[in-house]
């Protein structure tokens, strides 16, 4: 009877040593096609400006590859973004979008965004700033030129 406990013992510590081993490989540097289906999913609520479910939808693959991804820089913009919209996430965002910026400037009104994370970090020169750049664009919407101008106003 001990020899068979012991047996027992030994086949289910083997096959939680298996399991671990399996779960703490290397991650990919690749999406897998679930995380690309749920990506779409947050890309749909963003774009109907549901910047808060969005949002940990946008943090799992981000986090889940810590190495990065090809994706990373717009996992980043889009969920600095989202983290405007979530006032405990204000500085995050600030962060995310500091990032972007630095990596790619043309990234589509990063500067913009940017803006409004030192605003709403109360810092308000360095959202004049940004805001001042944004109305320097050549591309920018007429909404998004009228929110700069109030934005500044606002930080005055």
């Amino acid at each position: 009877m001990k020899k068979l406990v012991f047996i027992f013992a030994v086949l289910l510590l083997g096959g939680f040593i298996s399991i671990h081993a399996q779960s703490s490989g290397k991650k990919s540097k690749k999406l897998s096609s679930a995380e690309k289906d749920t990506l779409i999913k947050a890309n749909v609520l963003f774009d109907d400006g549901n910047y808060l479910s969005s949002l940990p939808i946008y943090k799992r693959p981000y986090e889940n590859h810590p190495e990065g991804l090809p994706e990373g820089l717009f996992l980043q913009y889009r969920i600095g973004v989202c983290c405007l919209y979530k006032t405990d996430e204000n500085a995050r965002a600030l962060e995310y979008l500091t990032a972007v910026a630095e990596k790619n400037k043309k990234v589509a009104d990063v500067q913009f965004y940017l803006g409004r994370a030192y605003m709403l970090n109360y810092k308000f020169d360095e959202a004049i700033e940004k805001f001042t750049e944004t109305l320097k664009q050549k591309n920018i919407s007429h909404d998004k030129k009228t929110e700069a101008e109030q934005y500044i106003l606002n930080c005055n």
